[in-house]
């Protein structure tokens, strides 16, 4: 399928725009994928509607609450642009691969969280791992 071209648009000289066609994937590879986005989508379904009844298990209140919610985003935030600049260097595969065994670390610490400090350590790290 290397030689198919793709009429994308009228906005080349000649008339059309070429489009590379896309390359195959193995069926190994999509259901790799489909597998990490359920497992990413099953720890945010179970940790953000248990994180207040944990954190008032440690004895802390709304404050920490929202803490707990905002320093995973606020890890990404700042991670992001240094894993996307790595992954341009080295390949989005290993990163990936990295950023999703971080994930699993962090997702296993939470679990063995016994303060908030740790709880909120290993938050930090899902948001850095991606």
């Amino acid at each position: 399928s290397r030689g198919r071209v793709f009429v994308v648009g009228w906005s080349s000289p000649r008339g059309f725009r070429r489009a590379a066609a896309m390359a195959s994937v193995g069926k190994c590879a999509i259901i790799t994928l489909y597998f990490l986005v359920f497992v990413d989508t099953m720890m945010w379904s179970f940790i953000y509607p248990l994180s207040p009844k944990i954190v008032q298990s440690f004895g802390k209140g709304a404050t920490e609450i929202g803490i707990l919610g905002s320093v995973g985003a606020l890890g990404n935030g700042v991670a992001a642009p240094f894993l996307g600049a790595l992954a341009d260097r080295i390949g989005r595969k290993p990163v990936l691969v990295t950023s999703m065994i971080g994930a699993t670390i962090a997702s296993v610490l939470t679990g063995f969280a016994q303060n908030y400090w740790f709880l909120l350590a290993a938050r930090l790290v899902t948001g850095i791992t991606g």
